[in-house]
């Protein structure tokens, strides 16, 4: 693939009025090309019939922990365990957090442990981490686990859910909620009311999962095993979670084709192989992406959100459009992302980090 030279060449003509004055040194404008047009070969190559970029995310010890956990006892998934429990052997526990290190350290202990294993408690303070708490709370709760308090997590599940039960936030959300407290309810012996079922039911895809995430789909088949074994949508989602599995035994959080999708063509627009190849598909798979109230989803499975609309409208904003409105990044200004400046600043980029370099050994002068 050809062609980044002249873009290159161009961007940085281009450049002038906004950025620093800057010359490329050849051999560094050589390996700008270079990398441009490996990218660009990459993502023709990687581009799906529809369009649209699906990249699977890696492994994590949590999704494959919960949705292991979720299966035990059933015998139709004994192997889809087997497989699960050999990955999670080998797993490496993140160690970049003390809570999500503690956290995976639980779970890996939970399915590898003849007996359950206390739960640490896991006190969190930010968001991020307290959703993560409560998760991991209603798999303690369900597995009665010692240092689990059902009483608090059916108070949380409905804080979280408030007196409109969840109305005012996303369906994902409220249905984990939802059997947060189903999996407390069963926790204290308590009957769930005879609608709870349905309800959880009702935010089943045909497919059987939830939101195309394993991991909510594993607590939901935690929650029905619990309260209603013999439910349509505990089949459902179990048969989800067994055609979910990855060869290497792995199930991996979701695919956010939609936002990668908008993604590349941010990266790539103006590279003629990608823009010959790749951009008038991926501009139709972003047109029919669009939901009914205006906004995208970083995934077919979920709702609007905020980023993903902002980042796909800028995908489809068209060359020059936003030339003359500058934008922070970082403690430099920048012009927003368009065809010909997004090579700009990739070259620059490039610059920043090999220059200094340069100097000091005196090459590029």
């Amino acid at each position: 693939m050809n062609g980044s030279t002249d873009v290159l060449a161009r961007a940085t003509e281009a450049s002038g009025r906004a950025l620093p004055s800057w010359r490329l040194p050849a051999a560094l404008l050589a390996e700008a090309t270079r990398v441009l047009d490996r990218a660009a070969d990459f993502a023709v190559a990687t581009q799906g019939a529809d369009g649209a970029w699906r990249v699977p995310t890696q492994p994590r010890i949590l999704d494959n922990a919960v949705a292991a956990y979720s299966l035990a006892g059933v015998e139709a998934a004994e192997k889809a365990r087997e497989r699960a429990e050999r990955w999670l052997a080998t797993a490496t526990v993140q160690r970049h957090d003390p809570l999500v290190e503690a956290a995976d350290r639980w779970l890996l202990d939970l399915n590898t442990r003849p007996s359950v294993p206390a739960f640490p408690g896991l006190a969190a303070q930010e968001g991020p981490h307290q959703r993560r708490a409560l998760y991991l709370h209603a798999i303690a709760c369900a597995a009665d686990a010692p240092g689990a308090d059902p009483h608090l997590l059916l108070d949380h599940a409905r804080t979280a859910l408030g007196d409109d039960r969840g109305a005012r936030i996303k369906p994902w959300q409220r249905t984990l909620l939802l059997a947060f407290e189903a999996i407390a309810h069963h926790a204290l012996g308590r009957n769930v009311s005879p609608e709870t079922p349905d309800e959880l039911a009702s935010g089943q895809s045909a497919d059987g999962s939830y939101y195309g995430m394993p991991m909510v789909t594993a607590i939901l088949h935690l929650a029905l095993t619990r309260i209603a074994p013999d439910h349509p949508a505990t089949a459902r989602s179990r048969r989800s979670l067994l055609a979910d599995q990855h060869s290497d035994g792995t199930w991996r959080f979701m695919v956010s084709e939609i936002w990668d999708t908008g993604l590349m063509v941010r990266a790539l627009r103006g590279h003629p192989g990608f823009d010959r190849a790749a951009l008038l598909p991926a501009f139709e798979f972003l047109v029919s992406a669009q939901r009914e109230d205006g906004g995208w989803a970083c995934a077919q499975a979920l709702d609007s959100d905020n980023d993903t609309t902002g980042s796909t409208l800028l995908a489809q904003t068209p060359e020059g459009t936003w030339d003359d409105r500058p934008i922070m990044y970082g403690p430099r200004p920048f012009l927003t992302v368009t065809t010909t400046h997004v090579h700009a600043l990739a070259a620059r980029g490039l610059r920043d980090v090999l220059l200094p370099a340069q100097d000091r050994t005196g090459a590029g002068r």
